[in-house]
């Protein structure tokens, strides 16, 4: 691990994004190797019964729901992220990309992100830990239907989820299918170095992100005090 924390992203969703199709769910073959056990750890700490070695999953791009309409919160609940520049990009055109937490972020910043199927197709609106709104970012046109997460290094080095857009194909995120509690939801995990980066550790913990599925009638009734609760 190369920081002193790991940088977690709590996604709660009204009508969560999905996996682009269904067979993405799929193993992810071959299995990456996961070095060290930070990554292991963490999820183990969360209530997790996840192999981080051997149970990845072959998602690499996301939709929105059939409603067109997912409203998405996010939020940076440990140490920042480290660095790191964390946002999305729609999958035939990923060199365009929307920043969603800048690598100045610290812990307790969240975001909103809507995810419409009228324009602006995507809204960003950033919040510091005390929800004091920052800037607010509207594109016009998003690959609703299929986008992809990405990661910025320090050294302006981009990882994306899909592998092909990788140096050598290499994968820069895992996914993981949530357990227990957090069954129906995702880990996503990133490693931050760049295949051929000196830096590279496989790590995988550089920053991670649950994207979780809150129905609508219950969403009402979440508090932000809730959602970290769970994160503590």
């Amino acid at each position: 691990m190369k920081h002193s924390t790991i940088a977690t992203l709590v996604l709660m969703a009204a009508c969560a994004a999905l996996p682009v199709t269904a067979m993405a769910a799929s193993p992810r073959s071959p299995q990456v190797i996961v070095s060290g056990g930070t990554l292991q750890t963490y999820l183990n700490g969360k209530g997790e019964s996840i192999n981080v070695g051997s149970d990845q999953v072959d998602i690499q791009t996301w939709k929105s729901t059939i409603s067109g309409n997912s409203a998405l919160t996010l939020q940076i609940s440990l140490g920042g992220v480290g660095g790191n520049e964390i946002g999305l990009y729609g999958a035939h055109s990923h060199a365009t990309r929307f920043p969603i937490f800048p690598a100045t972020a610290p812990a307790g910043w969240f975001a909103v992100v809507s995810l419409r199927s009228v324009a602006p197709k995507l809204i960003i609106n950033l919040f510091d830990e005390v929800g004091q709104h920052q800037t607010r970012t509207a594109v016009t046109n998003f690959e609703i239907d299929n986008f992809g997460y990405y990661i910025k290094n320090v050294d302006n080095g981009v990882g994306h989820t899909e592998d092909g857009h990788n140096p050598n194909n290499s994968p820069s995120a895992l996914t993981y299918a949530g357990t227990g509690d957090n069954t129906g939801c995702w880990w996503l995990c990133f490693e931050d170095r760049l295949y051929g980066d000196g830096g590279r550790d496989n790590d995988f913990d550089d920053a991670v992100l649950l994207l979780e599925s809150v129905n609508p009638t219950p969403v009402t009734k979440t508090t932000w005090a809730s959602v970290k609760a769970r994160f503590r």
